[in-house]
């Protein structure tokens, strides 16, 4: 507790360094801070799990918030959009219009509800028995407090025990959930932000400054006149106080009814420069902008961090458990604070080809198939930059040795190069037929360094800004050398790709004529195909990885297997997994994909959450420059960020709705109570089941498995379909059991949906009775019948097996589906490609001429792009198309629109609907959007806009808009044309 306490008191003298702030700063500092503070997290973003409505919704939101069943609640342009973790809804309020504030889940009356705010408009939603939301309006309880022109709309919603709080411009309104009493105020000059801070209402009165609520009537709070203008928001900033957002810039603190100004840290921007704001469990604060920017501020240590995690406005931000969640105009996100890694990826310049990450004084150098860069990390907290740099002449850089502050060792494809700290060449070795790979400096002979090559081993000795070989050998079948351990003085085991581990022994020997071993069954090593090897040595412990698992050396060059403190047992099937340790003793492992972590006061191992896609690869891992360690996976670098989090929360699946099929197609919303047993007739016993995990904190997909406990023996295969439906189900009882697992593994379970199935009357015991009476009397007639219900079961059988058949067909279209997309990207923009160009050219030319719409086409090309190449090479210029045709995508605004890449560097984007003036307005936007970027490079436009008729074709409107093209290019290029005619 004394730590505690001077740590609060060190923290309040930095964050406020105002004497009238030394007594309030720990009244609203958080009580422990469990992360490290932003400012010593290593660069990068944190990873972001994005979810994007895949339904016909206008890209435009307003507010976020958590729902009933931890599925997601978005304000947005024409209603209340829901995502539960699988499909999105919209819900439309009476209004068909805005909602714009949304309350989090408050319980009144022993009902869960959710208040909402609109466009003249305001209620609450509460959950339904079938798994929807049913909302009820408020406005009729007000009667003629409603103006006969309304109140636009609700900005923020407050609720304050029994009673909820509407505040619109001009308006507030007031609800008793118990007496159902319902009051308003209105104020001329207009409001601003309402909020509750110590038990009372307070509320901004525009030009006068805060009243609190007494018995009924807002009072004005002293000393409060200083916020005169706008406060758009207030958001907690520990136990009671709260922060204001204000047009005018400043930083105000409320608490114990006294305002204070606030001393924020220096370069942090004003609250202007926010859109809202919200206090994590850690303490830390989280702010986003209109920009797409989430700052992270530790108030304890002053440290504040900036990150780009979208493109446009972020118009609302929650607190959850692990971290954020985020609405912005076109997908929610949520962000994990603190987090386990940073991201650094192709949106701060990192090419696909990355090999290797190296820590040099205080900066990393990216080795990569192009050569190195260097990863700037600007003053501005986090901004990231990757910088080519010109010390290999493009070619591929494979490892860097420091050997001080101003000298080191680099690998490239064909030569040993020394360098200085400024990338001048010192020295050279290999003159292109060295192909070095490995540098390891020797632990017992300072100034040597071992090389490992694609041929075999070399040794090198460094004295000053000169290089000396000492010897080189190949080694047979050129096994290519990635990993070596020195046991002893000229005595070494080497890590290969293709031949094992192989002993090397130059003590006491000809250097030119080592002592050679191949090390394998013999010696208790077992390998894979083929027979990879890679070391790794732990102080003096040394270990052998294969892809037959792991072995301990031990003297007289024997090993001994090993599980490797249980690592053996998580490792994938035919995996070789490489080791690393970081400085405070954590060890990690990696193979192409996974990533295995052990802590130093743990026995075990266990499989690391990364949370990141890492589809091109885990390439290697790295250590930091603080000693932690980085994983390297193609176009992503991974810095390890904080240690010891707990396990995200577990979530569970569970039954989003269900549907009775009857007979003529329509369907019946069921209750989802599990504690109700359903009943059914026999000829209308088709069910049908929609469920979802409403894990919001990875994007990565979720598998779902099923049994219907008195028709199935066993669970269905795993499967991302999240719905299933059983057809005609016979008399009798069933349970539905449903499980999904997340991508961590875990398995969770929902309560059963249990159902009877009731026979019809022919299927009675008295029927039967009745039925052999019949018999006696008509055998011929029961034999008839008797065979009607034989083809029924028959037909029964068919139909399930035609579902089953509809099913697998359906994941067949799907696959064949993610194939065609393939087919349709271009290889490099990762955009359509010239074959899907001209698919969608002939088809929306044909809806455009049978609807009667216009269709405009933008061809666009990079202005000098051969003068660009030649002058930084073919590399950035690929890197320059790619982030050109993300750029041009992201400027789409209609799902219909589609940019693809023409040829070469030439972009064509086809706009069904839009007329001339449309499409000039984007033509513009597009190219001044090029201009104002990094990119180094502007474009032309031509533009060409037609009704489409009989007469034309769509290549006569595409030549209009190249002709467009050669007109931009002769006036001077870097603008916009529009061809004439059409």
């Amino acid at each position: 507790m004394r730590e505690r306490l001077r740590s609060i008191a060190a923290c309040a003298a930095r964050v406020f360094p105002a004497a009238g702030l030394l007594l309030l700063a720990p009244l609203w500092l958080p009580s422990a801070i469990a992360s490290s503070p932003a400012g010593s997290l290593p660069p990068g973003t944190p990873p972001v799990a994005r979810f994007v409505p895949d339904i016909d919704v206008y890209p435009q939101t307003f507010d976020i918030t958590t729902g009933f069943h931890d599925e997601v609640l978005v304000g947005s342009y024409g209603g209340v959009l829901v995502f539960d973790g699988e499909r999105w809804k919209e819900l439309a309020l009476p209004n068909n219009d805005i909602v714009r504030s949304l309350s989090p889940v408050v319980e009144h009356h022993g009902e869960k509800r959710i208040y909402v705010g609109g466009y003249n408009l305001f209620g609450y939603l509460r959950p339904s028995a079938t798994g929807g939301h049913e909302f009820r309006e408020l406005l009729t309880a007000f009667g003629e407090q409603i103006p006969p022109e309304g109140f636009a709309d609700i900005w923020d919603v407050v609720v304050q025990g029994d009673t909820v709080y509407f505040r619109a411009l001009n308006h507030v309104f007031a609800w008793n959930s118990s007496s159902g009493e319902a009051r308003s105020w209105y104020h001329e000059g207009r409001f601003g932000a309402l909020a509750e801070v110590d038990g009372d209402l307070v509320l901004q009165f525009r030009q006068e400054g805060l009243r609190k609520l007494v018995a009924g009537e807002w009072q004005p709070m002293p000393d409060t006149q200083s916020l005169s203008h706008l406060v758009s928001r207030w958001f907690p900033v520990g136990d009671d106080g709260l922060l204001s957002l204000q047009r005018d810039g400043g930083w105000h603190i409320l608490r114990d009814g006294a305002l204070v100004d606030v001393s924020m840290p220096e370069n942090f921007p004003p609250s202007s420069y926010f859109s809202g704001g919200t206090r994590l469990p850690d303490g830390t604060l989280a702010l986003v902008t209109p920009n797409g920017e989430l700052f992270i501020l530790d108030v304890a240590t002053r440290e504040w961090s900036r990150f780009v995690i979208d493109t446009g406005y972020l118009s609302g931000i929650v607190a959850t458990d692990t971290g954020v969640l985020i609405s912005g105009m076109d997908s929610i996100m949520h962000v994990p604070w603190p987090t386990h890694w940073m991201i650094v990826d192709e949106s701060m310049g990192v090419a696909s080809s990355m090999q290797g990450l190296r820590a040099w004084g205080d900066a990393y150098y990216v080795l990569t198939t192009a050569g190195v860069s260097r990863l700037d990390v600007a003053a501005s907290h986090g901004e990231v930059e990757l910088v080519a740099l010109d010390w290999t002449d493009g070619h591929a850089s494979w490892d860097l040795l420091p050997l001080d502050d101003q000298r080191a060792l680099l690998a490239n494809s064909y030569e040993l190069l020394m360098i200085d700290d400024n990338g001048r060449r010192l020295s050279n070795l290999g003159e292109g037929t060295f192909y070095p790979r490995l540098l390891q400096a020797s632990r017992f002979d300072p100034g040597l360094v071992y090389v490992g090559t694609e041929l075999g081993l070399a040794a090198v000795r460094v004295d000053g800004t000169s290089i000396t070989q000492l010897w080189r050998h190949e080694l047979a079948n050129s096994p290519g050398v990635f990993s070596l351990v020195e046991l002893a003085p000229g005595k070494l085991l080497l890590g290969t790709t293709r031949g094992g581990v192989i002993r090397f022994d130059v003590a006491g020997q000809d250097a030119e004529s080592p002592d050679i071993l191949e090390l394998g069954q013999a010696e208790g090593l077992a390998y894979g195909s083929p027979p990879s090897a890679w070391l790794f040595q732990d102080k003096e412990r040394v270990l052998v990885s294969t892809s037959e698992g792991f072995f301990l050396y031990s003297d007289a060059d024997r090993f001994e297997r090993t599980d490797l403190e249980g690592l053996d047992s998580l490792r994938a099937d035919n995996a070789l997994l490489r080791l690393g340790r970081a400085d405070d003793g954590e060890y990690w492992a990696i193979d192409h994909r996974n990533v295995y972590h052990r802590y130093p006061d743990e026995a075990s191992w266990h499989e690391e959450t990364v949370n990141v896609s890492t589809r091109s690869g885990l390439a290697s891992i790295a250590r930091t420059i603080n000693g932690d360690v980085a994983l390297v996976a193609g176009s992503k670098i991974l810095f390890h960020a904080v240690s010891g989090l707990p396990a995200r929360p577990r979530v569970d699946v569970r039954f989003t709705a269900i549907e009775q099929i009857l007979p003529d197609d329509s369907r019946r919303p069921l209750p989802l109570d599990p504690e109700i047993v359903h009943q059914f007739e026999s000829d209308s016993a088709t069910i049908h089941f929609d469920y979802a995990l409403p894990d919001i904190q990875s994007s990565e997909p979720v598998y779902y498995s099923a049994r219907m406990i008195g028709l199935e023996g066993s669970f269905s295969n795993w499967t991302t379909s999240s719905t299933f439906t059983y057809y005609r189900m016979r008399p009798g009882e069933y349970s539905l059991v449903l499980r999904s697992r997340d991508s961590e593994g875990r398995i969770s379970e929902a309560p059963p949906f249990r159902f009877v199935v009731l026979p019809s009357w022919y299927q009675t015991p008295f029927a039967i009775v009745i039925w052999v009476l019949l018999g006696v009397l008509s055998v011929a007639w029961m034999a008839r019948v008797w065979t009607q219900q034989r083809l029924a079961r028959l037909r029964e059988e068919t139909q399930r097996l035609e579902e089953q058949v509809t099913i697998r067909t359906r994941e067949l279209e799907s696959a064949n589906r993610q194939l065609s997309e393939m087919a349709h990207l271009d290889g490099l923009t990762e955009i359509p490609n010239r074959r899907r160009l001209d698919e969608y050219l002939d088809e929306v030319w044909r809806q455009c001429r049978d609807n009667e719409r216009h269709l405009s086409l933008l061809v666009i090309d990079v202005d000098h792009f051969k003068r660009f190449n030649d002058r930084f090479g073919h590399v950035q210029g690929d890197a320059l198309l790619k982030r050109l045709a993300r750029m041009l995508s992201q400027s789409l605004r209609r799902a219909e629109d589609l940019v693809a890449r023409y040829g070469g560097e030439e972009f064509l984007v086809i706009l069904p609907g839009a007329r001339e003036d449309a499409a000039v307005q984007l033509a513009e936007a597009m190219r001044e959007k090029v201009e104002s970027t990094s990119l180094g490079a502007t474009i032309s436009v031509g533009v060409a806009t037609t009704l489409p008729n009989g007469r034309l074709m769509p290549t006569d409107l595409v030549a209009r808009a190249d002709k467009a093209l050669y007109q931009a290019k002769s006036d001077g290029r870097n603008c916009v044309r529009v061809s004439d005619g059409g």
